[in-house]
């Protein structure tokens, strides 16, 4: 049985979601907020919005947010950026969904119809 290209771009697009979800959660847990703060991990230049203006932009602070939510540290990630808190609930629901329906996997509907064929 022939399967659509709807169907392996929906199969792409859970690919790219569960991969990506599974490398934010993955990096939130690996690395700590403190060592992002102390200069032992530098993930990206310093926000050019703050350094020049002085005020932090509306996405300041995710990073640090994301690493404390996956150690747990809830408050310490909501005073960061309550964005972070958002996000890292999105990406447990994408993960959860991709096990709940497992998108890598045949649907039944193709596979009853190769038990009846």
């Amino acid at each position: 049985m022939k399967l659509s290209i709807l169907h392996w771009v929906k199969r792409f697009i859970w690919a790219f979601l569960l991969f990506q979800a599974l490398m934010v959660l993955g990096f939130s847990i690996w690395v700590s907020p403190d060592s992002i703060e102390a200069g032992e991990v530098r993930i990206t230049e310093p926000c050019p919005v703050f350094v020049e203006s002085g005020t932090p932009c509306a996405t300041c602070g995710v990073t640090r947010g994301l690493c404390a939510m996956g150690h747990f540290q809830w408050v310490r990630a909501y005073n960061y950026n309550p964005i972070a808190v958002v996000l890292f609930f999105l990406e447990c629901g994408i993960l959860s969904l991709g096990w709940k329906f497992r998108p890598w996997r045949a649907s039944k509907l193709s596979s009853e119809s190769k038990a009846q064929g």
